[in-house]
């Protein structure tokens, strides 16, 4: 299968080189799209959930810590950025210094926590092929899912969007539920229409 995430990493880097730590240095147009992609995942978390621990993979330059950092789910919590690029670390650690957060690079969560997410760290595959993408994304759900002890949530471009370039991974989302749940531990629930040509998928643990 070969190193699939590697080149994709570069892409993200050379994103954040350009357009530095904004939504555009990951591939959002703008904020409010971003923030609303937050939402729908997030809201798995119960609202009044206090001393949490979040891991968030593909964490870029901690965009998802700059939305959760004032609600309740990290009043004596703790959030794990996690992220295969070296330079989106960097830039993570350059600009938010916070006792709750740790950042660090990795392909994989590598500390337990209460919830973990991903956005979108599947969307771009370049030229790998289809099926070994796809193996991919398998790896890093079952990652997300054998992190977490109350839940975990991503997303991804549907097939139900618009057409986009071949580089550009798009789900069919019926199909990540069933792999979800014939395969990973927990209560998925497939979430669509909310406004974003993606889909969510979020699943709550025993």
């Amino acid at each position: 299968m070969g190193d699939s995430i590697g080149p994709v990493a570069d892409i993200y880097a050379a994103m954040l080189a350009e357009h530095g730590p904004t939504p555009l240095g990951v591939g959002w147009n703008d904020w409010a799209r971003q923030r609303l992609s937050f939402e729908t995942l997030c809201a798995i978390i119960p609202p009044d959930a206090t001393g949490q621990t979040i891991n968030d993979l593909g964490c870029g330059y901690g965009a998802l810590f700059d939305f959760l950092a004032p609600r309740p789910a990290l009043e004596g919590g703790l959030y794990y950025g996690w992220d295969a690029a070296p330079a989106m670390i960097e830039a993570a650690k350059a600009r938010i210094a916070d006792p709750r957060v740790n950042f660090a690079v990795a392909r994989q969560p590598l500390a337990g926590a209460d919830w973990s997410f991903a956005s979108g760290i599947w969307n771009i595959k370049l030229d790998a092929p289809t099926a070994d993408w796809e193996r991919v994304i398998a790896e890093g759900m079952r990652a997300l899912a054998f992190a977490s002890r109350r839940g975990y949530a991503f997303n991804m471009l549907s097939t139900r969007g618009p057409a986009r370039e071949a580089e550009i991974y798009l789900g069919e989302p019926a199909r990540w539920l069933a792999f979800c749940r014939d395969n990973l531990p927990g209560r998925p629930e497939l979430v669509e229409d909310y406004g974003l040509p993606e889909f969510t998928i979020r699943v709550r643990l025993p």
